[in-house]
């Protein structure tokens, strides 16, 4: 078997809650073995931190980071 190196989902999100099961989910049902999903919040003020709080308890593989301020587009 061919060695399968590592992969990183990075999905950036602002105030978007009602879509995290859809878009975390998917990229976690991915059928490549050795993947990460890194979810990176500019700050959100909706459920965002909550649903990511749930996301990460139900997929091992997802990984959140929640700017202390929001940093705009850039971030």
């Amino acid at each position: 078997m061919q060695d399968m190196k590592p992969v990183a989902i990075c999905i950036p999100t602002y105030n978007q809650s009602q879509y995290l099961w859809e878009s975390v989910g998917s990229a976690c049902r991915q059928t490549y073995p050795n993947v990460e999903v890194w979810v990176s919040d500019d700050a959100s003020t909706d459920e965002t931190p909550e649903v990511m709080a749930q996301l990460c308890q139900q997929f091992p593989q997802v990984r959140y980071y929640r700017h202390p301020k929001n940093l705009g587009v850039a971030a």
